[in-house]
């Protein structure tokens, strides 16, 4: 699809235009389960954000991109559309200052998610900002709706952000502000080839077919909520990141196929006594292959433009670290190049609400490994320090997510929790960050169980 287009016979305005299967799905998700898939950005930048600068700077956002000016209803036949205002909404604002030695990221950033997000109302997206002036920095938390957001765009929009924040810092005529266009995919192009459709198609049903029989080990359930958020984050520095980088290149392997294995390894650290059969999940941006109406889908384009791939695999005899890590990076390249990813984007069409209460638990593991492109070191006078994301995931079930984002040459990893003890979560996260540390310092594999497995 070249672009967005309101079909004849639907009634529909040159301001409406229809979901894409996977935004429709997303939407689904959020209003079925109170708000889950709602997704935030947050940064720690060192320097004090302004609130004149920073309404400016979200304004001129909204400007740029139209899916920060719409809103999504309902046709009378069902379907979800956007519908993009001349006069928005203002997205909201909320600063806090604190005093505090420590910033209560992780609780701001669960309370962000949290809050409804009125779909049929807009806007779509919302910023808190935590600011300590004595200490002189603040995190910015960036809120978006999935349906409108991926791991990709959403820093995409944290970029933005922080140039017109620069723009107009710096005061004077600020320049027009070009709105790019409201970009939908409704359908990815797949292989000519029917025995590669049908390959991809077989493998997909297969894990359907496990997943529903759901015989993967089950991550221990809370009985009771958490006192604070399952997140917490650390940072590699740039000779760690540069390191562990040129190891995974001599290896044959990527970022995400190490931060794959670390978060397998801890996983068996920790519940040492149980037969390991594991249903894991990876994303993948499959932008370059989509078509929009300029060419290629871009990172600053906003929407949900991702594909991922799911295996259940069974932890058996010993191996070496780096031989995972290779074997995760083969079997996605093999998947990649037989359309999987598209395959998969297209199904989207066929989910219902149905189909996710039929799942018995949720996936053991989702690991996200991303190198931002486009985010600078420094905006006028905030330097952006550190990154994570976190997404809200607390009603479907018990889960674990290991993410990696490469900013400024430094790893930041997160790792998450939802649904799980919080003993549990804590004992996971430290075996994850002390295995990371134990291959960037170690030269020497370490064995890890042997697996099949995509990361």
């Amino acid at each position: 699809m070249h672009a967005p287009d309101s079909p004849k016979g639907t009634g529909l305005s040159p301001h409406q235009v229809r979901l894409s299967p996977a935004e429709d799905m997303m939407c689904e998700i959020q209003e079925a389960f109170d708000g889950d898939s709602v997704s935030a950005v947050i940064a720690r930048v060192r320097g004090c954000v302004e609130e004149e600068p920073l309404r400016t700077a979200l304004s001129r956002l909204q400007l740029r991109h139209p899916k920060l000016r719409a809103r999504i209803f309902k046709t009378d036949d069902g379907h979800r559309c956007y519908e993009v205002s001349t006069t928005p909404q203002p997205i909201p604002i909320e600063i806090t200052d604190c005093e505090t030695e420590n910033l209560a990221w992780q609780a701001e950033t669960y309370r962000a998610v949290s809050a409804k997000m009125n779909l049929a109302t807009g806007p779509l997206a919302r910023l808190h900002v935590l600011r300590n002036r004595s200490r002189g920095i603040c995190d910015i938390i960036l809120v978006m709706s999935h349906a409108i957001s991926d791991a990709v765009c959403i820093f995409a929009g944290l970029h933005d952000l922080l140039e017109f924040y620069e723009e107009a810092e710096h005061g004077g005529m600020l320049p027009a502000v070009a709105s790019l266009p409201l970009v939908v995919v409704s359908r990815a192009p797949v292989p000519e080839s029917f025995l590669q459709r049908l390959a991809v198609i077989v493998r997909m049903v297969w894990n359907r077919r496990g997943g529903r029989r759901g015989n993967w080990v089950a991550l221990p359930q809370s009985q009771q909520p958490p006192a604070a958020p399952l997140m917490d984050r650390t940072v590699l520095s740039e000779q760690e990141n540069a390191d562990l980088e040129q190891r995974c290149c001599e290896e044959g392997t990527t970022m995400s196929g190490i931060l794959f294995a670390a978060g397998i390894f801890a996983l068996t650290d920790i519940m040492p006594d149980q037969e390991m059969q594991l249903r894991c999940r990876v994303s993948i941006d499959i932008r370059r292959s989509l078509n929009g109406p300029a060419g290629p889908v871009n990172p600053h384009d906003l929407g949900c433009f991702i594909s991922g791939y799911k295996k259940i695999m069974t932890v058996g005899r010993q191996q070496m670290i780096w031989d995972v890590g290779r074997e995760i990076f083969d079997e996605l390249i093999d998947f990649m190049k037989v359309g999987g990813p598209q395959i998969l984007f297209n199904m989207a069409r066929f989910a219902n609400r149905k189909m996710f209460m039929k799942i018995p638990k949720r996936d053991t593991l989702m690991v996200i490994a991303l190198k931002p492109s486009g985010i600078r070191s420094k905006y006028g006078s905030l330097m952006v320090e550190e990154c994570s994301t976190f997404a809200k995931n607390d009603k479907l079930g018990p889960s674990l997510v290991v993410s990696g984002l490469t900013i400024n040459n430094r790893l930041c990893v997160s790792v998450l929790g939802a649904g799980v003890p919080e003993e549990f979560w804590r004992r996971y996260q430290k075996a994850v960050h002390d295995r990371l540390r134990t291959v960037v310092t170690r030269p020497v594999a370490q064995d890890l169980p042997n697996l099949s497995i995509i990361g």
